[in-house]
This record gives C-alpha cells, sequence and structure tokens, in this order.
C-alpha cells in the first residue's frame, strides 16, 4: 500500500502542471457560467419590473376631458393684429414720404454735383 501511495504521489508530481492548468480552466468556466446565469437573471427581474411598473402607471392614469371656450381669446388676437395692421399702414405712409423726400434731396444733389464738375 505503501508503494501504491508512492506511485500515485510520483504521478502526481510529474503531471501537476497539466493538472493546475486543467483545474485553472474549469474553475474560469465554472465563473463564467455563474457570471451568464446571474446577469440572466438580473436582466430578467429588471425587465419584470419595467413592465409591472408600466403596466401600474397606465391602470393609474385617470383620463379626464377639458374644454375650453376660446372663442374671447379668439376674439381679442383678432382685434390686436386689426389695429397692429392699421398702425403698420399708417407708418408705413410716413415713412415712405419721409423716404421719398430724401430720395428727392439726394437726387438733386447729385444733379448739382454733376453740373458743378461738367
Amino acid at each position: 500500500m505503501s508503494q501504491k501511495k508512492v506511485d500515485e504521489y510520483k504521478k502526481m508530481k510529474k503531471n501537476r502542471q497539466k493538472i493546475m492548468r486543467r483545474e485553472k480552466i474549469v474553475r474560469r468556466i465554472e465563473i463564467l457560467a455563474i457570471v451568464v446565469v446571474l446577469g440572466g437573471l438580473i436582466t430578467w427581474f429588471s425587465v419584470a419590473v419595467y413592465k409591472q411598473s408600466k403596466a401600474d402607471a397606465e391602470a393609474n392614469q385617470s383620463s379626464s376631458t377639458i374644454d375650453l371656450n376660446l372663442d374671447d381669446i379668439q376674439n381679442y388676437l383678432s382685434d390686436l393684429s386689426t389695429s397692429v395692421q392699421s398702425q403698420d399702414t399708417e407708418s408705413q405712409d410716413s415713412t415712405s414720404t419721409s423716404v421719398s423726400s430724401g430720395s428727392t434731396v439726394t437726387s438733386e444733389s447729385a444733379s448739382s454735383s454733376v453740373s458743378e464738375a461738367g
């Protein structure tokens, strides 16, 4: 029996690097499998909670209808636009008068400059 143990020890010592390498690979595969399973469970749980909270929010949402009468506001806005248009027309008339008189002055000075030069 002791010789058998010695032979096993020698065999193990001889193949120790291969055995350790296999054990490391198996350990890493086990850890990877555990991580994948936990990731799947966490994802499934998160999706289930999200769907449940979304369903609860839709169920608790009350739909109510509010009717508004906007006739007074529309009338006020149309009155404002009418008064602004009439003011713009008046200001355009006064602007065009001053512009036309300014252009006349400019043309007269230009013609006098030409006549003096000529």
